[in-house]
């Protein structure tokens, strides 16, 4: 039944025009409810399954207001005059899009700079929500600004978290929020013994395994940035192959760019190196996926990137990639990181 809902919704497209798009959307949802009730005309259906759809129905469009927004094509000093008026999420317990409008409306895009205005969004979510919403709001959150790796809002993130079992009873919630913790107070910090000593790699030039502590001290006094990737991953061998201008930036830097392969096939793996010619720095993890590295990091996905100081600090457990796969801000991004951690 979803499925007949959503088929064919309007997409935004960058540069295209924002009151074209709102008024494509309201079209769209509203023929969405003129389905629904004529599949209520002729099926018998309860009242909970109508009010799902109804709401499913409506926080599908408001998720979709903010798509422009959420993917960085405009500002929200772009959005015309009462563009976001009806950005209105419609609660209901089943209904998958209403978390995801809420969290789009009052944490990724409340303030034209969620990053800049931490006290803003904290306040609106513990004074204006409660039960659920305010727990999931809340771990969302704490998640999102973890994300961000910034440190000038590090003691109240903390407080934060402290404070979040008072509000939060969920499991999957505090979890999650235990999870956003250990990946964000990592920053500033070294990799911990138990993960030095117990990660394994095998090196591309010399076929010899060692552990990741014998890795960065052969890197002793350079900063480092951390490629993990796999012969599997298209996206990760583009960025590999297709980003010289990021490459020679980190030289000029003394930056090294170390490739970590999270490949289970070593023959795939040689194959792919030899085959992309990038042969220096190369080296695959073993014991994937128990590798101490992986969890501790939470690599979860490919490429993933690791920006460290030349102490070996971890500066940034999510760096910004080198190539324009997905944006062309990504390198500009890189640079900037770069310049705060090598102060040049």
């Amino acid at each position: 039944m979803r499925k007949a809902f959503f088929r064919q919704n309007p997409y935004f497209k960058k540069g295209g025009d924002l009151n074209q798009y709102k008024q494509a959307l309201l079209a769209y949802k509203n023929r969405q409810m003129d389905s629904l009730t004529d599949y209520v005309r002729k099926h018998k259906v309860s009242k909970d399954f109508i009010d799902y759809a109804k709401a499913e129905i409506n926080n599908e469009y408001v998720y979709r207001l903010f798509i422009p927004l959420d993917n960085k094509y405009v500002s929200r000093h772009d959005l015309p005059s009462g563009y976001l008026q009806d950005a209105i999420p419609e609660k209901n317990k089943v209904s998958r899009a209403y978390k995801t409008a809420l969290a789009d409306k009052y944490i990724y895009n409340y303030t034209h700079s969620p990053v800049s205005n931490f006290d803003s969004v904290y306040t609106n979510i513990m004074y204006h929500f409660s039960g659920q919403d305010r727990a999931f709001l809340l771990s969302t959150m704490i998640g999102y600004y973890a994300l961000q790796q910034k440190t000038e809002y590090q003691s109240k993130l903390l407080h934060v978290i402290q404070e979040a079992p008072k509000y939060v009873h969920n499991q999957q919630y505090l979890n999650y929020i235990h999870r956003a913790e250990q990946f964000y107070t990592m920053i500033n910090h070294p990799f911990p013994d138990s993960v030095l000593t117990h990660t394994y790699l095998i090196s591309f030039n010399g076929n010899k395994k060692i552990t990741l502590k014998e890795l960065l001290n052969h890197y002793k006094g350079k900063a480092l940035y951390l490629d993990f990737w796999a012969s599997w991953c298209a996206i990760c061998r583009f960025e590999i192959t297709g980003s010289h201008p990021a490459r020679q930036y980190l030289a000029q830097k003394d930056v090294k760019w170390i490739c970590i392969s999270r490949d289970t096939d070593e023959k795939a793996w040689l194959k792919a190196v030899k085959k992309d010619s990038v042969l220096q720095n190369q080296y695959l993890l073993c014991n994937v996926p128990a590798s101490p590295l992986l969890k501790y990091l939470n690599i979860n996905y490919v490429p993933r990137y690791v920006l460290m100081d030349n102490q070996h600090d971890i500066k940034e457990p999510n760096a910004p990639h080198p190539a324009s796969y997905f944006s062309n801000k990504n390198f500009e991004k890189l640079k900037k990181s770069i310049q705060e951690i090598t102060g040049k």
